[in-house]
């Protein structure tokens, strides 16, 4: 999902996002509107829990990704960088945050699991947790320990008090492990 910069690209995916369901395969279409309609995401809250003065401050990435190897490959950039190429933007956060609306309407005596590979600094984790509200439990999966530790922050910030747990390390040792806990 490429990121929405121009006004056409706005137009295109306003009309896009009324078209499509926010899930496939939920079984409660009305869940779905009504998630959508419930409110707005409060991107204020999103983007006040980045912590802007940062952007330009270094940080060393340990990134596991495809051809990477398995060490991974350290690589040096900055915050602000990373936050406006890397990190989910509106469009991206509300979609997170509709989709965890709905998965919380089609639950209303039982908490949201989220589970995400790969949190970068934490606007899309904020984004599912607004969404998922006070029954959540949020499980973020980050190879580099400097972004784990941003994104840890940023969700203390913007929803303290929430079920939060962070695990660091490449996915073929973490996944397995929280797979094997009590945790799922």
């Amino acid at each position: 999902m490429d990121r929405t910069r121009t006004a056409g690209q706005w137009v295109r995916w306003a009309w896009r996002w009324r078209q499509q369901p926010v899930a496939h395969g939920v079984d409660d279409v009305d869940a779905v509107v009504a998630a959508r309609r419930s409110g707005r995401l409060p991107w204020s809250v999103v983007k006040e829990s980045w912590v802007a003065a940062d952007a330009a401050e270094p940080i060393e990435i340990q990134d596991f990704g495809a051809g990477s190897g398995p060490s991974g490959k350290t690589r040096l950039t900055t915050l602000g960088a990373l936050e406006s190429t890397a990190s989910s933007d509106r469009r991206k956060a509300k979609w997170l945050w509709a989709f965890a609306q709905v998965q919380r309407a089609g639950r209303p005596d039982g908490p949201v699991d989220i589970l995400e590979l790969g949190t970068c600094l934490g606007a899309g984790a904020v984004s599912m947790v607004l969404g998922a509200g006070d029954r959540c439990r949020y499980v973020g999966l980050e190879g580099s320990p400097g972004l784990a530790a941003r994104t840890e922050a940023r969700l203390h910030r913007a929803v303290p008090g929430a079920d939060i747990e962070l695990r660091v390390g490449p996915f073929e040792e973490t996944l397995p492990l929280l797979l094997a806990s009590d945790r799922h």
